[in-house]
């Protein structure tokens, strides 16, 4: 389940900051079990309560944290001002005050005790992580969409697993296409979906050009 929702990253050079990971796309699974349905409608609520605003408390402790990480040399009086203000206005989740991790990257970002708008930023980008979770979650929950499933299969046609769903003791040697060229892969494959059998499709494939079946079966 943590992998079908996690963020899956591509190394990217930028000019300022050098390689970073970049966010891939995500897209809701074609094939979705009836189990991980059922774990994705069981971790969905952790989820939304990840998400909820922690109290005051929690929120102090992560900043006061935050805050012996990237100080520096800050006078203590600044640093229990900016502790002050930034509790009391900053709206920050739950599930950023309860993971460590945030720390850490929070600690990656800022070098010095950070702004309130840069703080900000920081909190927004999290909660944004963890609402899609909470989105990614609902769409696993819901299960494929039929109507995508059968879209994607027009565009992007697995020939081979069709056949051999249909007619699992189909030998699979005989569903080899090494001997044709492109536009006759297309024709034999196109064949096999409206249903033909093997032979049918390789004479279709194979009558424009005059090869013999013997030749490419």
């Amino acid at each position: 389940m943590v992998d079908l929702v996690a963020e899956h990253y591509q190394p990217t050079f930028d000019d300022k900051h050098g390689f970073v990971k970049k966010p891939l796309p995500w897209n809701r699974p074609l094939v979705i079990t009836g189990q991980e349905q059922a774990d994705a409608l069981a971790f969905l609520p952790m989820a939304q309560d990840a998400c909820k605003p922690a109290p005051p408390d929690p929120v102090r402790k992560w900043i006061s944290t935050l805050g012996a990480l990237v100080a520096g040399n800050m006078p203590v009086g600044d640093a229990r001002a900016k502790l002050s203000a930034y509790t009391r206005l900053l709206d920050v989740p739950l599930g950023v005050v309860d993971d460590d991790d945030s720390l850490k990257r929070a600690g990656h970002r800022f070098k010095w005790f950070p702004s309130y708008a840069e703080l900000a930023q920081f909190v927004d980008e999290e909660k944004y992580q963890l609402d899609e979770r909470v989105r990614r979650l609902q769409l696993i929950a819901e299960g494929p969409k039929p109507a995508l499933a059968r879209a994607r299969q027009r565009l992007h046609p697995s020939p081979l697993g069709s056949v051999l769903k249909r007619d699992p003791s189909a030998p699979v040697l005989q569903e080899r296409t090494d001997d044709l060229d492109r536009s006759q892969v297309a024709a034999y494959w196109t064949a096999r979906m409206e249903g033909k059998t093997i032979d049918e499709a390789f004479a279709v494939a194979t009558e424009s050009s005059g090869r013999s079946l013997e030749n490419v079966v």
